[in-house]
């Protein structure tokens, strides 16, 4: 409202315009396969995989925890709906497509309950991009571009480092070492970076290397308990293997997770297993409750900060 007739009474140069092809069939674009075997091609497709599939993700994970009905996200139908889409749409040049949690957020406060949220606002995009290309192209690229900081600057906000401060010194480290890679580089090699440097210092806490992808877990049983062990360390890296034993455990059981064994346990591990005690008994009843902790030491006084046994 303010933006778009300020450029229209300094006469802004197109250039510094928004530029949507006037006439809607010039929006399609086939795909130009000399760069497929191009370091620019694969950098994009790593980015696409990699960094969208896992904001996709990350942004799924945070609204079921928001979503008032407590319904969980099927991931693996999340990633091969995106791949699908994203594939389909690059043949005719379209951009790649992820879930965002600013509008997702937005659709459970004004108590959008299905998919329906997100195919208004597809047609709508194309209903824009279709019909008023002409009043499109009049908005400002700094209006855009203001946009994002303002956005940006929030989810980067210094409450959030403080935040993340709080839960511990060492997750400090990989939120700014992933923000500094993002800023000063890309943001393929600053998530990359961020990874790597969070793998080595969970290896370096004590997960020996043979435990670093798959987590020593069994499971004992005793009428309706089940007792859960965790015979090696726990980090993000290897909480999938974690996962995928607790996913096969029978529903309504009183589950107990002993951490006695585990040298160190992440504070990634402990806010997952956290939502899952939630999850599981939301799914079938039972309960879930855990032992073991008392010879571990918390590495901040964040109640679900990484515990390191004495």
């Amino acid at each position: 409202l303010i933006t778009v007739p300020l450029a229209a009474y300094f006469g802004l140069d197109k250039k510094y315009l928004v530029n949507v092809p006037l006439n809607f069939m010039d929006s399609f674009v086939l795909p130009d396969w000399s760069k497929l075997w191009t370091g620019i091609f694969w950098k994009g497709v790593f980015v696409y995989v990699f960094v969208a599939s896992l904001e996709s993700l990350l942004t799924a994970s945070a609204i079921d925890k928001m979503d008032p009905w407590k319904r969980q996200s099927n991931m693996n139908r999340e990633l091969v709906g995106k791949g699908s889409a994203n594939a389909l749409v690059s043949m005719i040049g379209g951009l790649p497509m992820i879930a965002e949690v600013v509008r997702s957020s937005a659709n459970v406060m004004n108590g959008g309950r299905t998919r329906w949220a997100n195919i208004f606002h597809g047609v709508f995009l194309l209903a824009a991009v279709a019909l008023i290309p002409a009043i499109l192209n009049m908005i400002p690229l700094a209006a855009l571009a203001g946009m994002l900081v303002v956005i940006g600057f929030r989810l980067a906000h210094p409450k959030e480092f403080v935040h993340v401060a709080h839960i511990g010194k060492e997750e400090l480290l990989f939120m700014v070492a992933t923000t500094l890679g993002v800023v000063f580089i890309d943001l393929l090699w600053g998530v990359i970076g961020g990874m790597v440097l969070a793998a080595v210092v969970t290896i370096a806490r004590g997960i020996p290397l043979r435990n670093a992808l798959v987590a020593a877990v069994t499971v004992e049983s005793a009428g309706d308990k089940l007792v859960v062990k965790l015979q090696s360390a726990a980090g993000f890296c290897n909480y999938f293997s974690i996962r995928r034993k607790l996913d096969k455990l029978p529903l309504g059981k009183q589950l107990v997770i002993d951490f006695s064994q585990a040298g160190f346990i992440d504070h990634t591990v402990r806010e997952r297993l956290h939502d899952f005690e939630g999850e599981y008994v939301a799914r079938g009843g039972g309960s879930v409750s855990t032992r073991g902790l008392e010879e571990h030491r918390p590495t901040s006084a964040h109640p679900l900060s990484a515990m390191v046994r004495n």
